[in-house]
């Protein structure tokens, strides 16, 4: 609930921030929302997956939908 608890909205930004000047790379797992998606673009995290994107899929099933959806990637 990173987009309506200020808390975590802080805690979210500091260790992103902190893993950047570490130079690694932040993946995001569990977005569920746009408003998550949203937040974590402002704060410059990597990588991002969760449900808002996709169910869990076989690799065959992604090599499918990224074929078909190319004009999105």
């Amino acid at each position: 609930n990173i987009e309506i608890d200020n808390t975590k909205k802080v805690i979210v930004e500091a260790m992103i921030g902190l893993a950047h000047k570490m130079r690694l790379a932040v993946t995001a797992e569990g977005i569920e929302n746009r408003e998550q998606f949203e937040l974590l673009k402002d704060y410059h995290c990597d990588k991002v997956q969760g449900y808002f994107f996709s169910i869990p899929v076989s690799a065959e099933e992604i090599d499918k939908i990224i074929v078909k959806q190319k004009h999105l990637f």
